[in-house]
């Protein structure tokens, strides 16, 4: 029997294709990427053509030895990672781990994970697409080129740990220029009039004031409508005008990767990384009984609304089964695509319109169900009739003021039946709903009798921050980042703690505040939503095979390198003047930042080691970094300062006895303990996030400031036991550039504070500017 290997990317794709493939047929995983750049170098030769210096993922040479055992039994090996960029590129390094030619017919690809597709595949097997592989592969140079030499840049002009990325980047001037809106924000007063009448009928309906002078105009102030209110009391009202129109709704295409995000985020809360997290299991399959193993929705990293023929083909059967015909279409409806799609895949949507949401209801996690509830129906309503309503207004002329009554009946419901378009609070709704009250019958001419009039003070707000769907639809309108970046995006700015979330929505902390200036000053095009778009399609360009990858680079790279030369030695570091005095020694207290915020710290430092913490919320560089001393001893007094005493209360339970918790301080310092003592002794040491990851290779956890039982500081990872690094020396989040190692924090009475490799042998030292002070950080 002839024996096939196929390779796919995810191993929850494994099982749902075994189900139907056979047993001619073995499917193993890659895991994603096994070869890639180096983690703690730069790994790219600048001066010879951006050659890259791929190595083996250090996690992933278990899998290669697996695979490569594997591929010495089989007759054939088909590549089969993601149909998009990454996938094109696992593919060819796959190929060269396993001495595949690339330029044999070895990749397939599938938009769902459904039988139909995937034997359509495999009778279709082409080569690598190499256009695809350069422009994956110049993405993840430029990002390396981007990253690996801005963030030193940072370490030394404002504190270690801070980064910079092609484009997470520009997500953080957008946020930061929105916040700059938001804070110099004048409010204006205005008034709105309402009135309540009455036809002869004794029929009552409000109405508002819209027009003045035949122009829409707002009332400034109180006494501007008072005289306005006067004049409506005294006048004899009537209807001037009543008409009446039809208005249609048409329904939205089918879910993109970002209108898909938007939308979860809307009616579930949930974030990008969950919306894509659940996505991916629906598309990879679900147990679903006697069935077996399914994918239920297409792929979902796409910027694409088309619906692929068989899959309308379906759609008709099932609106024609389960509609009457005024919800049907005489035609199909087709999307116009967005300006720079690629259309490499169809749209979201799921794999057989036949599996309900209802069917999938005792097989689907709550989550899951939601999700795939939302992809249906928005898939379904999208070849559905248009919503009709009738609209109806009332003009009542007084003084050259109108005012107006607008009412909005549905007349069909249409595609609404099934699906409601939700929106963000900033976008206009495309059917007026402050006309929802029913009005009564009135001819034109009808005189009206006033019942009351009102006038009610208003002031116009800021426009509002981002919120995280609202930001990716930024991000996808100005052409930055793709699909299956913007949920990576949003994670990244929140994990390095440029952003934070604010009643759901995305506010820069100062490190944003001043990294955004830097970057303003020296790397204007870094930050410039039209230059990082016109990247984005430098690199759509390499893929369609119209540009030398190269030439994108070495266009891009030399003007960067001039621009960082010139900002080593124009940017000062980020040390300000008080207008405080240090209350141990007298000596002026300087603002600094640290990697968990901003704080106030001694000038004479290490002689004396005095701090204060900022307030987080109180912004201090919104406007840039001030030149001169910056004036915040009457901020620090309104804000307030934390009172630390013997016991601080907590919002936790012991898990002992049910008692509450709080912060006790012993010998060894602060703890947490059970305030039912001395019957309940729990206790518990306080943990710090030192704001570094587990420099471990594999481990995605965080590095926490610990005590030992004698009260000495350690460092440990927050995956114990799974992980079990632990080390003395303070990390630092950084490999050594020679060896790989972790770096860490040491000093001695003679070097004072340096940096240095954890790694045996190696002698490795780095002394930034600046960073001698890091340890002053609260």
């Amino acid at each position: 029997m002839t024996k096939n290997l196929i390779i796919v990317e995810s191993p929850g794709k494994i099982k749902t294709l075994s189900k139907f493939l056979g047993k001619e047929f073995i499917v193993e995983a890659s895991k994603g990427h096994v070869i890639d750049l180096p983690p703690s170098r730069f790994g790219v030769s600048t001066e010879n053509g951006f050659v890259p210096d791929f190595h083996v993922v250090k996690d992933r040479k278990e899998v290669i030895l697996k695979l490569q055992k594997l591929a010495r039994t089989v007759d054939r090996i088909y590549l089969a990672p993601d149909p998009d960029r990454e996938g094109e590129a696992i593919s060819w390094h796959l190929a060269n781990v396993l001495n595949i030619d690339p330029l044999s017919e070895c990749r397939i690809t599938f938009n769902s994970i459904t039988r139909e597709d995937v034997l359509k595949s495999l009778q279709n097997p082409r080569s690598i697409d190499f256009p695809l592989v350069n422009a994956q592969q110049s993405r993840r140079i430029l990002d390396r080129l981007v990253g690996y030499k801005l963030s030193p840049l940072l370490w030394q002009k404002v504190c270690l740990g801070l980064s910079a990325g092609r484009v997470q980047s520009v997500a953080v001037a957008l946020i930061c220029s929105r916040e700059k809106e938001i804070l110099a924000f004048i409010p204006e007063e205005f008034w709105t009039i309402d009135a309540e009448l009455k036809t002869a009928g004794n029929r009552k309906f409000q109405v508002k004031l819209v027009k003045q002078a035949g122009k829409k105009t707002t009332v400034p102030d109180k006494a501007s409508a008072d005289k306005i209110i006067e004049a409506i009391k005294k006048a004899k009202l009537s209807a001037t005008a009543v008409n009446s129109r039809e208005r249609r709704q048409t329904p939205p295409p089918p879910f993109i990767t970002s209108t898909l995000q938007a939308e979860a985020a809307q009616k579930f809360s949930f974030t990008p990384r969950r919306t894509m997290s659940v996505a991916q299991k629906l598309y990879e399959g679900v147990e679903l009984g006697k069935e077996g193993q399914v994918g239920l929705i297409t792929y979902m990293r796409t910027d694409s609304v088309r619906i692929a023929p068989e899959g309308l083909a379906e759609l008709d059967e099932y609106l024609r089964e389960n509609y009457s015909g005024d919800y049907l279409l005489k035609s199909h409806r087709h999307f116009k695509m967005k300006k720079g799609a690629q259309d490499a895949h169809e749209a979201i949507r799921p794999t057989s319109v036949m599996r309900t949401p209802e069917k999938m209801a005792a097989w689907l996690k709550p989550e899951q169900l939601k999700l795939y509830s939302l992809i249906w129906k928005r898939y379904v309503a999208s070849q559905m009739a248009e919503a009709r309503y009738k609209v109806v207004t009332i003009d009542v002329d007084v003084n050259d003021n109108l005012l107006q009554a607008s009412g909005t009946t549905m007349v069909f419901d249409g595609f609404t039946s099934l699906y409601a378009i939700s929106r963000e609070e900033d976008e206009p709704d495309e059917i007026d709903t402050d006309g929802k009250q029913k009005l009564p019958p009135v001819e034109e001419g009808e005189n009206l009798q006033l019942c009351s009039v009102s006038g009610e003070q208003n002031f116009t707000a800021p426009p509002p921050r981002y919120s995280e769907s609202s930001l990716i639809k930024t991000l996808e309108k100005e052409g930055i980042g793709r699909p299956s970046t913007y949920a990576t995006i949003v994670d990244t700015i929140q994990q390095r703690r440029y952003v934070h979330k604010s009643e759901g929505r995305l506010q820069p902390s100062d490190s944003a505040f001043v990294v955004n200036h830097i970057l303003e000053a020296c790397f204007a095009d870094i930050i410039n939503p039209g230059f990082t778009a016109s990247m984005e399609n430098s690199l759509d360009r390499i893929e369609e095979g119209e540009v030398d990858w190269v030439h994108v680079l070495a266009d891009f790279y030399e003007p960067f390198l001039k621009d960082l030369k010139r900002a080593e030695t124009e940017i000062d570091r980020v040390q300000i003047p008080s207008d405080m005095n240090c209350e141990k020694c007298g000596q002026n207290m300087v603002v600094r930042l640290g990697r968990s915020g901003k704080f106030l710290a001694c000038s004479a430092y290490p002689a004396c080691k005095s701090t204060i913490n900022i307030p987080e919320e109180l912004l201090l560089f919104a406007n840039g970094v001030p030149k001169g001393p910056m004036a915040i001893a009457a901020l620090l007094e309104q804000f307030g300062t934390e009172e630390k005493g013997d016991s601080e209360p907590i919002d936790e339970k012991c898990e002992k006895c049910g008692a509450a918790m709080h912060i006790r301080t012993g010998r060894f310092g602060r703890f947490i303990a059970c305030t039912n003592y001395p019957e309940c002794k729990n206790t518990r040491p306080i943990v710090k996030d030192i704001g570094v990851g587990c420099p471990k290779a594999g481990c995605n956890g965080r590095m926490l400031e610990k005590k030992s039982k004698r009260g000495r500081l350690f460092y440990g990872c927050s995956n114990y036991p799974e992980c079990d690094l632990t080390t003395w020396a303070k990390p630092t989040g950084e490999l050594c550039p020679e060896c790989s190692a972790p770096l860490v924090w040491h000093s001695t009475k003679k070097a004072g504070k340096y940096i240095k490799c954890s790694g045996k042998g190696c002698k490795y030292k780095l002394v930034p500017e600046g960073i001698e002070n890091d340890d002053q950080e609260e």
